[in-house]
């Protein structure tokens, strides 16, 4: 997992239409391994069932 950086950005209130303003914020990204990638993708070792 990495933490990754979002921006401030422009948003909206869905029941008022009121544009709002969303803060910047940190959020936790998941980057698979090489491993489990080409296991996803088919060509590498599976695991044991």
């Amino acid at each position: 997992f990495k933490i990754q950086q979002r921006a401030a950005r422009m948003g909206r209130n869905p029941r008022t239409g009121e544009a709002v303003r969303v803060p910047a914020r940190k959020v936790v990204r998941f980057s698979p391994s090489a491993t489990l990638s080409a296991s996803l993708k088919g060509n590498g070792r599976h695991a044991k069932r």
